[in-house]
């Protein structure tokens, strides 16, 4: 999630002990047939060739095909969408669930899907969880293996902010779209008696909402040619209209979301970093710290993919949005508040390193963010312990581990204020929800670190990525396998810190 400065973390603690008293191409067709032979041919340019060797091991993810238009006035998307659905699981599913971000508190704004057709034929369809999903009732049962065809078109109203704090829509000239298209639901399996579910409810505001299987992704995507659009994988082409629209050409894949940006008014700078290109998009009046975002990206980039495993895409995007000093994660794409490029400068090494991370911790390898927000908050958040250490020395990250999340947690656990971190988003407020997914859980993974060792600590890392990337993991899955990966007994530092 959007990363929470330093010294937010410090006030916080604070102000609780005070409370408690102390020339264009021609344009293809997204629909294009597939080649035979090579289904994964229209993502390969998205793709670093070290993941483009290992695609058969990825095994059957979906595809979404996605046509989208901005209206003239900048006020209203539609759009239409195809999208195969595989049953990857052990249950047969009597029905699918889409998310519908637009119409959560998070985003603000509306979506309207209409003409569902499942193999041709039209579906039932009803809106759950308050507007905020949208079930499909399957004419018969999906068996484990087999796929559908879903196709639907959707209108979306953007919603205009102006407080600073801006996640979805327009705000100061600039336009975020993250999660604008219905998008499939994690559908967690049967165990133990109980029954298969899809994963749709929405988190509080304070939590990361976007929770999605990884896929594949074509978009074409039409708005004012004025407009710099950047999105999660590659821009294969840009074709200009005659009406002076402009429409971008993007493909990506595995991808947890695909994110769209766009603005009238960057400047951007490139370089290379671990086999990818990366571009800081910033405010034309903060070159400096423009070029400082590239820095600390590419840094961010090399230093974990030596420690925890490659980068998978052949691009990484730094774009700065109105989100104050905060950031945002999505796949191959990071926003960082564009406070942290003036005011803020000072924390902008922080943000870009914790986002940066997510890269690894929510893109290849994801987590309910409801039921378990600590497992990639915590690891990103952590990841800046050796950011620092790699590129300011030892004694900075120490500094950072005590000022950053070591100090408000011992304040607060004088007072009796802190718990186990492995609690759902909904059972905590925001004020609990930031100390135990940021700081609590970096102190447990330094915990860890210190019980295994710098060398068995990293293994367990990278281990973890290679078993779940692009799929959806649990503490129990983490814990088991840091216990098989270095034979040690972790039971106590869990029940210590988690539970």
């Amino acid at each position: 999630m959007g990363c929470r400065s330093g010294s937010r973390i410090m006030l916080i603690a604070l102000l609780w002990l005070l409370m408690t008293g102390c020339g264009p191409l021609p344009f293809p067709a997204v629909h294009s047939q597939r080649p035979a032979a090579d289904p994964y041919q229209p993502y390969r340019p998205s793709m670093q060739p070290w993941i483009q060797a290992r695609l058969e091991e990825i095994g059957t993810l979906p595809r979404y095909t996605l046509r989208v238009e901005l209206d003239g006035a900048g006020d209203r998307l539609s759009g239409d969408m195809h999208v195969s659905v595989p049953n990857t699981s052990r249950d047969a599913w009597p029905d699918l669930v889409f998310h519908l971000y637009p119409n959560t508190p998070h985003y603000q704004g509306m979506i309207a899907v209409s003409r569902v057709v499942l193999d041709g034929q039209p579906v039932v369809t009803e809106m759950i969880e308050d507007g905020t999903g949208l079930r499909a009732v399957l004419p018969a049962h999906l068996p484990p293996g087999q796929e559908v065809e879903v196709t639907m078109q959707f209108n979306v109203t953007l919603p205009r902010g102006s407080d600073g704090y801006t996640l979805f829509g327009w705000e100061d000239d600039i336009l975020s779209l993250p999660g604008f298209y219905p998008a499939l639901a994690v559908y967690e399996e049967a165990s133990m008696g109980e029954t298969g579910r899809w994963l749709a409810q929405v988190p509080p505001l304070f939590a990361d909402v976007l929770f999605n299987p990884a896929a594949w992704y074509e978009l074409e995507f039409t708005a004012p040619a004025a407009l710099t659009v950047v999105a999660s994988g590659t821009t294969l082409q840009m074709a200009d209209n005659q009406d002076g629209t402009r429409t971008w050409h993007i493909v990506g894949g595995p991808l947890r979301d695909i994110a769209v940006m766009a603005s009238d008014r960057w400047h951007s700078v490139s370089g290379t970093a671990a086999g990818a290109t990366v571009t800081s998009y910033y405010p034309a009046d903060e070159p400096s710290a423009g070029q400082a975002a590239l820095f600390h990206a590419a840094a961010a980039l090399r230093l974990y993919s030596d420690l925890w495993g490659r980068y998978p895409y052949t691009e990484f995007d730094v774009v700065a949005a109105p989100l104050g000093y905060r950031g945002m994660e999505y796949s191959g794409l990071v926003i960082v508040g564009e406070d942290m490029y003036s005011r803020h400068r000072q924390q902008l090494a922080f943000l870009v390193a914790h986002e940066t991370a997510h890269q690894w911790w929510y893109v290849q390898v994801g987590n309910d963010p409801l039921a378990h927000p600590w497992l990639d908050e915590g690891l990103a958040e952590y990841a800046a312990f050796d950011y620092y250490r790699g590129v300011y020395g030892q004694g900075a990250a120490e500094a950072l581990l005590s000022t950053r999340w070591l100090m408000p947690i011992e304040a607060l656990s004088a007072k009796g204020a802190v718990g186990p971190v492995d609690r759902p988003a909904d059972a905590v407020n925001a004020t609990e929800y930031e100390l135990l997914a940021y700081a609590r859980a970096s102190l447990f993974f330094n915990a860890l670190r210190e019980r295994l060792g710098d060398e068995l600590y990293l293994e367990v890392l990278r281990t973890y990525v290679e078993t779940y990337r692009w799929q959806v993991a649990t503490p129990q899955r983490f814990l088991r396998l840091a216990q098989n990966v270095s034979g040690a007994n972790l039971n106590p530092l869990a029940e210590s810190w988690l539970r």
